[in-house]
Formats: C-alpha cells, structure tokens, sequence
C-alpha cells in the first residue's frame, strides 16, 4: 500500500474513533487514549498526525462538513440571499442530523473551554460562509463593495448563536429560529450590495431544493 493511502485510512480510522466516541458520551469525555485504542493505532500514531485532541475535532468538523463546502460552486451562481440561506440551513441540518441535544450542549461546553483550542473550529465555519460570499462577488451576484470578512462573521456568530439557544431552550428548533433570522435580517443585510443581472430562473440541486439563478 503505497504511503499516502496508508497516511489517509490512518486518518481516516482516528476520525472514524472520535466520532464514535463522541456521540455515545460527548466530547469531553473522549481522550486521545481511548480514540487510538478504538482506532487500534498507538498514542504515538495519533500525534504524528494531530498535535492535540481539539485539532482532530476541527478535522472532524470539516469532514462531516465538507458536502456542504462542495455545493458552493453551484451557490455563486445563484441568488446570494437564496444561496447563503441554503448555506446556513444545510450547516444547521448536519449539526441537527448527527447531534442530539445532550450532544450539543457537551459540544457547547467543550467550545466555551479556551484550554480546547476550539477557536479554529469557529474560523474554520467563517472561512467557509466568507469562501462563499467571495465566490457571489467574484461572480458579480454581490458588489465589491461588500463587506465579505464583516458579514461572515456576523453570519457564525448567528449560527452558534442560535446552537447556543436551543441549548438553553429547546421548546423552538434551531431550524426555525434561523428561518426566522433569514426571513427578517438577511434580505437587509445584503440588499446593499446585490446586483441583479436579468430574469431569475430555478435549478434543483442535488437535495431537490430550488435555487435561484439569473440569466445574464
């Protein structure tokens, strides 16, 4: 087997570990020993790979969200009110489909510890909405104008904002509360900065979901 297949199902049996271990008993609860003796790999192994546990969930996170990161191709070319708020939904869907809410309050735990070093798990979110408003403006669906670090921050911070919520309240689904959010805020926030080139058409994507699209 040749040496970056090796590397890459090594990687790929940590991850496989951790997300196990995660979903039976939360995030703080799972240590690199039990991870590599799950993966059948040795400590030494684990650290060849990940410096520290908070680095191995961060490349958990990007692989259970990397399906989405793939779709933004298609949004750019899209509607970006439309796009971004398929964008936030799909995130939230994932987040919702593989965590229970126990698991998301051991998750909001685990983020809120600084010694985690989760900061880059937040980065790593606001750089894929900010990949995606760069994609709308290299496209001209937004204008140069736009104010692309400023807005995906604001866009993370209210999707962990709302996870924070149905954490301390779960009687409203975080789905709603950012339906909500799309539906009253984001048309206003980017309304500045969109540029309409002609008739808008639909397409489905690969979910059966109609994006928007202008003909130029």
């Amino acid at each position: 087997m040749k040496r970056e297949e090796q590397v890459r199902l090594t990687k790929q049996k940590l991850l496989t570990a951790a997300d196990q271990l995660i979903v039976k008993e939360g995030y703080a609860a799972v240590s690199v020993e039990r991870i590599t003796k799950l993966a059948g790999v040795s400590k030494g192994t684990f650290y060849t790979y990940f410096k520290k546990k908070g680095d191995l969930m961060i490349a958990l996170s990007q692989h259970r969200f990397a399906a989405i990161n793939d779709q933004i191709p298609l949004l750019v070319n899209g509607d970006p009110v439309e796009g971004i708020r398929h964008y936030l939904m799909s995130y939230l869907k994932v987040v919702t489909d593989q965590s229970t809410l126990a698991m998301v309050r051991s998750w909001l735990r685990f983020i809120l510890d600084p010694s985690n070093g989760q900061i880059g798990k937040f980065e790593n979110d606001r750089r894929g909405i900010e990949r995606l408003l760069q994609g709308l403006v290299d496209h001209q669906r937004l204008t140069a104008s736009t104010p692309v670090a400023t807005i995906a921050n604001l866009l993370t911070v209210e999707l962990y904002g709302i996870l924070v919520a149905w954490g301390v309240d779960d009687q409203a689904s975080p789905e709603q509360r950012l339906r909500d959010y799309c539906d009253v805020a984001l048309g206003s926030m980017l309304a500045p900065y969109l540029v309409k080139k002609g008739r808008p058409f639909f397409i489905k994507n690969n979910d059966h979901q109609s994006i928007k699209r202008w003909n130029l």
